[in-house]
């Protein structure tokens, strides 16, 4: 599946505008959404992550390291915090996140 580039823009201090991009996970079939600057047609940041915890629909892993453009995209409506879990070794922590339908690619 190619890539989905959305309209939507993030603006964050410290960061250049950023454009949520959509794809699926392989694993799981679930959204995954990363941020690019396309000014300089690089990516930024994942703001997403695949975890092996189950999910209901519509739903992904944002880290809390990703909280800034998180609260962003909550701020314009498209992605509501339901919930949080841990993951990895280190006491890592996820947001679950409900992703509106823009930010969600169609299945593969």
């Amino acid at each position: 599946m190619s890539l989905v580039v959305t309209s939507i823009c993030i603006n964050v201090p410290d960061a250049p505008t950023l454009t949520p991009v959509l794809d699926r996970y392989v694993m799981g079939n679930r959204p995954a959404v990363m941020l690019y600057d396309l000014a300089e047609e690089e990516l930024w940041s994942d703001l997403t992550v695949n975890l092996d915890d189950a999910l209901p629909q519509g739903c992904a892993f944002v880290p809390y390291e990703q909280r800034v453009y998180l609260d962003a995209l909550v701020e314009q409506g498209y992605a509501s915090i339901i919930g949080d879990t841990s993951y990895g070794n280190f006491g890592q922590r996820a947001y679950i996140v409900q992703l509106a339908p823009e930010l969600i690619a169609k299945e593969a």
